[in-house]
């Protein structure tokens, strides 16, 4: 996941750069200079689709681990509390819980990171001085803003995308456990 961040701010200034031609051509003929920002375009787009392409092939291939450690996580959490409301070894439990919690939060901010940095790249592209360039260029451009509007995301299973908010939607699960369990005694 950090990989495709990575990949993602690179690509973010690669966006914001797309129009850097050399000096001498600044004020050469404006055909050429848009025949230059739109190859440029082009290679950056190719280069936003093989992200793409590789974010939706991650997630098919990690979804049902995601599921099975959002599962997994929860029945801990919920486990590990009731262990520490009751008592037992509280320092060791209490250690293993934040342990655990940081785990979630971890896996859960760089998916959600992924959606943020792709997110960004329209706001990179707008950054440019795009409203010199002729129609060719400005739709080139409002195409990949359009794209990059929808984030891309890791889901957990089929119940929706991987962020902070799935990680507190743990959290809560695990404390509504606590309560069921709480009040059963």
């Amino acid at each position: 996941m950090i990989y495709v961040v990575i990949k993602l701010k690179i690509l973010q200034h690669l966006f914001q750069n797309f129009n850097t031609y050399p000096k001498n051509l600044e004020n050469f003929h404006m055909e050429l200079r848009d025949v230059l920002a739109i190859d440029n375009l082009k290679h950056l787009i190719r280069q936003h689709q093989d992200i793409i392409s590789f974010v939706k092939e991650l997630d098919k291939n990690i979804k049902i681990g995601v599921l099975i450690e959002y599962t997994i996580t929860s029945l801990m959490l919920a486990t590990i509390s009731i262990q520490v409301l009751t008592g037992n070894k509280v320092a060791s439990f209490s250690f293993y819980g934040l342990i655990l919690i940081y785990q979630l939060f971890l896996l859960s901010w760089n998916a959600a990171e992924i959606k943020t940095q792709s997110e960004k790249i329209a706001g990179a592209i707008y950054a440019t001085d795009w409203y010199v360039y002729g129609p060719g260029v400005k739709q080139i451009i409002h195409f990949i803003i359009m794209r990059c509007s929808r984030g891309l995301s890791l889901d957990i299973g089929p119940f929706g995308p991987n962020d902070l908010g799935a990680a507190s939607a743990r959290l809560k699960l695990a404390y509504s456990y606590v309560s069921v369990m709480g009040n059963n005694k």
